[in-house]
């Protein structure tokens, strides 16, 4: 009978979603860091580029740009405790934006627009996404990511 009555147990707690692959909050605040960590330490090894150098900013802000494209991909691979997955969501949204922002930048600087590139990122503030990171518990990956 006890038998039985653990298999049922073990058949409710799969159908009901526990061990669907969700990571505790602890568990997903130290992955997640690695994986910030990874980041910052990929970024930081890139060669500084000239500044006068239209081409050479266009290929650092790039490849940083990439850079951030891989850890908010390899973030979103991770579960996070379904209670905080919509706060961590919003999170990569604005990420998405600032990508994006950055692209644009590029973009312009391989044309030759410095102004425009300029222009475009002078909107743009980590602030705001380093502040949700850190609030969240991903120091690592929000301020504590600065130099």
């Amino acid at each position: 009978m006890r038998l039985l009555a653990g298999a049922v147990l073990l058949l409710l707690l799969v159908l009901t979603g526990c061990g669907d692959g969700r990571l505790s909050k602890p568990d997903f605040v130290a992955k997640a860091t690695e994986v910030c960590t990874r980041a910052d330490s990929e970024r930081a090894a890139l060669p500084q580029p000239a500044a006068a150098d239209p081409k050479q900013l266009a290929d650092y802000l790039g490849a940083t740009i990439d850079s951030a494209a891989r850890q908010v991909a390899a973030l979103r691979g991770l579960k996070p405790p379904k209670s905080d997955q919509a706060t961590l969501d919003g999170i990569y949204r604005q990420v998405d934006q600032q990508i994006a922002v950055g692209r644009d930048a590029v973009g312009k600087l391989r044309a030759g627009d410095v102004p425009g590139a300029t222009a475009a990122v002078r909107g743009a503030s980590r602030r705001t996404v380093d502040k949700a990171f850190d609030d969240y518990g991903l120091r690592v990956c929000g301020t504590g990511s600065r130099p």
